[in-house]
């Protein structure tokens, strides 16, 4: 099995047509979303069996990144804030080929700011649409 580091992983967001990377990324989770069970028991059954119901939903992307309002991607994330939409977003992993494309939302963008660090935001990205993951 290899092992990847996250080093080098980047967060993109489509601006003017194209996907542009997100720059300063520091971090980056992304949450697929939760598959839907559903229980499958009559009023005879000792146990409550569980199935899938063919359904998900509820994926999220963090990502927390240098905030500089001076930045062209930025100012674009700034735009999304303001006036919401879905875009299309795409994440790929460390150095791989590996990436995944999404559709979002931004639904936080919380700017943090301490005495010695650097400021930061940490946007959070509702997953919009279920996302295919890489079977290869």
């Amino acid at each position: 099995m290899t092992v990847y580091a996250g080093v080098d992983s980047i967060l993109q967001v489509t601006i003017a047509a194209s996907l542009t990377t997100i720059a300063g990324i520091r971090d980056i989770e992304f949450d697929p979303g939760e598959v839907e069970l559903m229980e499958i028991d009559d009023l005879a059954s000792d146990y409550v069996d569980r199935a899938p119901t063919g359904r998900a939903g509820g994926g999220t992307v963090t990502a927390e990144c240098f905030w500089d309002p001076a930045n062209a991607q930025m100012q674009a994330l700034h735009t999304l804030w303001n006036t919401p939409a879905e875009e299309d977003f795409s994440i790929t992993w460390s150095t791989t080929t590996e990436s995944i494309a999404f559709k979002g939302i931004l639904t936080k963008i919380p700017i943090s700011a301490t005495r010695t660090d650097p400021i930061t935001t940490a946007l959070e990205v509702a997953v919009s649409q279920r996302p295919v993951l890489n079977e290869s």
